[in-house]
């Protein structure tokens, strides 16, 4: 499997913006909280964070191969830690009621997806190859991502 393309999904950072297909007229919350994102401001928001991981996580080279621990550990090491900090800077964003659910399943998705990322580097750094069967966990992993941030109107998030 490719990690390049799986973690991108995953960095999902994977995953985000398709302003045109957000049907909202308004980049402005819908409701009285200031700090609420209306749908299409939602949207350029997680493109800004999933496009940054995803830039990020390009520049580092993939190996062609996981079965050497400390190749996998080198490479997880450096892609890990992008994830997770798009992961919270995806959960910190504060969705207006009407897109709060599929919001909210697209963060659950990331955060499962960014946990097996952070679960495959913890196993390579203690050279555990249990982290090769994790490996084919991750396109499913980011398929789910993918599937969430496309219902939203994401093109870069997945």
């Amino acid at each position: 499997m490719k990690w390049r393309s799986a973690a991108a999904g995953l960095t999902i950072a994977a995953m985000s913006i398709g302003v045109t297909a957000c049907g909202s007229d308004s980049d402005s919350a819908s409701s009285s909280s200031s700090d609420t994102l209306s749908k299409s401001a939602l949207v350029t928001k997680m493109d800004a964070i999933c496009t940054k991981a995803q830039t990020d996580a390009k520049a580092i080279e993939a190996p062609t191969d996981y079965q050497d621990p400390t190749v996998a550990a080198a490479y997880f090491d450096q892609v890990a830690p992008i994830t997770d900090t798009e992961t919270k800077a995806l959960a910190a964003l504060k969705p207006a009621d009407e897109v709060k659910d599929d919001y909210a399943a697209f963060t659950q998705a990331q955060t499962e997806a960014n946990d097996l990322l952070q679960m495959i580097m913890k196993k390579a750094d203690s050279k555990d190859a249990t982290g090769l069967d994790d490996l084919k966990k991750v396109e499913p992993a980011a398929n789910k991502v993918s599937a969430a941030a496309k219902k939203l109107g994401s093109k870069t998030c997945g």
